[in-house]
């Protein structure tokens, strides 16, 4: 029988971690792993469908495709790319990242509208909610935003800065972290 070893206990951990939904401390947990054994190959699809919960879209296809570098017929990395570059999706990305140009130009409103319609067709990418919070809390909505956030961390439980904004820190400068968004 094979040897249980610390790569086990931490990739079983971080599967723990996602199914208690905390993503982002399964993407730190999974960058330990990977700098042990950088051609991980299921750290590596599981870091990338981490990457796509949270919104971090490129980085979640970048990561597909590193996986397909190591074994190109890899079928979890085939299919998430296959969808990934879905007219469909790729159409639901490119109004997503309308909305977040519309936000850095402080146009809360048309952000709103088309964020909106975004969760509407997909309901699962933390990064709506938070920037649809950001916009709510710029109109002086903080019911709202809280709720959204709140949503947001039902997805991610461990999303930093949604657990800031809810605490209270940060904002005062809502605008920086939505600048700090679009730069991603």
């Amino acid at each position: 029988m094979a040897e249980y070893t610390r790569i086990d206990s931490l990739m079983d951990f971080s599967l723990q971690l996602i199914r208690g939904h905390k993503i982002s401390k399964a993407i730190n947990l999974l960058y330990k792993v990977l700098q042990e054994e950088p051609r991980n190959l299921q750290a590596l699809n599981l870091l990338a469908d981490c990457f796509f919960k949270v919104g971090q879209f490129s980085q979640a296809a970048e990561t597909w495709k590193m996986v397909l570098k190591y074994d190109k017929y890899n079928n979890n990395a085939l299919e998430k790319l296959k969808h990934f570059d879905r007219p469909s999706f790729q159409y639901w990305l490119k109004r997503y990242n309308e909305a977040l140009k519309l936000i850095a130009n402080r146009r809360y409103d048309k952000a709103k509208a088309i964020l909106h319609s975004l969760l509407l067709e997909y309901d699962g990418f933390v990064k709506v909610y938070e920037l649809l919070g950001l916009c709510y809390w710029e109109d002086s909505q903080e019911s709202m935003a809280l709720r959204l956030w709140e949503k947001g961390l039902q997805i991610d439980q461990s999303y930093a800065l949604i657990t800031e904004y809810i605490n209270g820190l940060g904002l005062n400068n809502t605008l920086d972290a939505a600048d700090t968004l679009t730069s991603e």
